[in-house]
């Protein structure tokens, strides 16, 4: 008997530090970079609504995406760096190295199962929705 899967959580890329190794998410993305030789695909988002006017640019929180899964499926318009993106996959740690102390550094990374693109979105009607929909369902 198989389990069923998990369910999907409808996330902003900064809430990912928040979550368990192993959560599926979806979430939306502009692309920054795309690494055709590892199959890694670099998303950002700026920071939510609230916070738009007084962010540093500098601090958005960029997530790499494994896309490996997907190349057959994939179109080249979705990995052009300015494209808007739907990523749905499991986050995942890496392990990058030892620190000075013995403990492994590590990093998070999306291991994507699916990818489409956003098309045109209106960001900051997407973001609010998405904040209304955390409130009601805590």
């Amino acid at each position: 008997m198989s389990a069923a899967p998990l369910p999907t959580r409808l996330v902003l890329l900064n809430d990912l530090p928040k979550l368990d190794t192993g959560t599926k998410v979806r979430l939306l993305g502009c692309v920054t970079n795309y690494n055709s030789a590892t199959g890694i695909l670099s998303l950002t988002h700026p920071r939510p609504v609230s916070n738009l006017e007084t962010a540093d640019p500098s601090s958005n929180i960029v997530v790499s995406v494994d896309i490996n899964l997907l190349l057959d499926a994939v179109k080249t318009t979705d990995t052009q760096i300015g494209e808007w993106v739907n990523v749905i996959g499991y986050l995942e740690t890496k392990v990058t190295g030892i620190a000075k102390n013995g403990a492994a550094k590590s990093r998070n990374y999306v291991q994507g199962i699916m990818l489409w693109s956003a098309g045109p979105i209106k960001l900051r009607e997407y973001e609010r929705a998405l904040k209304g929909r955390h409130e009601v369902c805590l």
